[in-house]
C-alpha cells in the first residue's frame, strides 16, 4: 500500500555575512497553485518609518556653541498660518542642531585622534630623552581634553541607559487585567491574580512523589542531607 505525503519546505539556510551585508532582507513563501512546492522568494525591502525621534543629550548643554546656534537659528524665523502650524515649524529648529552636532562630532574624533597621536610621539620621546616642559604641558593637556572627551561620552551613555530601563519598565508594567470579564486596574487586585494564575500553574499534581530505590550507590544519610 502506498500513502502520499506532503510537506511544507519554508526555511532557507542564510549565514550571518548575508545578513550583515543585507539587513532589511525577507523571504517569503508563496502560495502553491500549478507547482507542487510552494516557491521562495528572496528580496530587500526598504522600509521608510518616517523620520526619526530626535533625542536631546544633556551633555550638549555643556557646549558653549549651542546656544549660539539656537539664536541664530530662530532669529531668521517668521511664522504664518495657524498656531499649531507655525509651533511645528518652529520646531524644524532641531534640524540645525542635528547638523551642528554632526560637525562638532567630526571634530571631537579629529582632536581625540590627534591627542592621542601626540601622546604617542612624545612617549617615544621619554625614552630617548627628557622632555621640555613646553613638551611637558602638551602632554597635560592633552590628557585634560582627552578625560572631558570622555565625560561628554559617558554622560551620553548613561543617559542613553536610563532611557532602556524606563522604557522596559514601562513595557513590562501591567496597567490592569481582565478578571472572569471585568477589567480590574487597583494594584492590589492586579498582584492577587497574577500570583493566583502563577500559582496555579507551578502547583504540583502529585500528592506523593514516587520513590526510587538504588541498592550499592553511595549516598546520604540524614544527618548529612540535613
Amino acid at each position: 500500500m502506498t500513502r502520499n505525503k506532503c510537506s511544507r519546505i519554508d526555511r532557507i539556510f542564510v549565514s550571518w555575512n548575508f545578513l550583515c551585508e543585507w539587513t532589511n532582507a525577507e523571504y517569503r513563501a508563496l502560495t502553491r497553485e500549478e507547482s507542487d512546492h510552494s516557491p521562495l522568494i528572496l528580496k530587500l525591502e526598504a522600509r521608510n518609518f518616517g523620520p526619526k525621534p530626535f533625542r536631546f543629550f544633556n551633555s550638549w548643554l555643556s557646549r558653549n556653541v549651542l546656544e549660539e546656534v539656537v539664536h541664530r537659528a530662530l532669529s531668521g524665523f517668521i511664522g504664518n498660518g495657524p498656531p499649531d502650524v507655525v509651533l511645528m515649524n518652529k520646531f524644524r529648529i532641531r534640524l540645525e542642531i542635528v547638523k551642528w552636532k554632526q560637525e562638532w562630532l567630526k571634530e571631537d574624533v579629529e582632536e581625540e585622534m590627534n591627542l592621542k597621536q601626540d601622546l604617542f610621539h612624545l612617549d617615544e620621546l621619554v625614552e630617548e630623552r627628557d622632555l621640555t616642559e613646553a613638551e611637558e604641558w602638551v602632554i597635560m593637556e592633552a590628557k585634560k581634553k582627552l578625560k572631558e572627551l570622555d565625560d561628554l561620552k559617558a554622560k551620553d551613555i548613561r543617559q542613553k541607559a536610563r532611557g532602556v530601563i524606563n522604557k522596559r519598565r514601562v513595557a513590562n508594567t501591567i496597567p490592569g487585567l481582565s478578571i472572569d470579564g471585568r477589567w480590574v486596574f487597583k494594584p492590589a487586585e492586579v498582584k492577587k491574580e497574577v500570583h493566583r494564575f502563577f500559582k496555579q500553574r507551578f502547583a504540583e499534581d502529585l500528592q506523593t512523589r514516587p520513590s526510587l530505590d538504588c541498592y550499592g550507590i553511595k549516598q546520604l544519610n540524614d544527618i548529612e542531607a540535613e
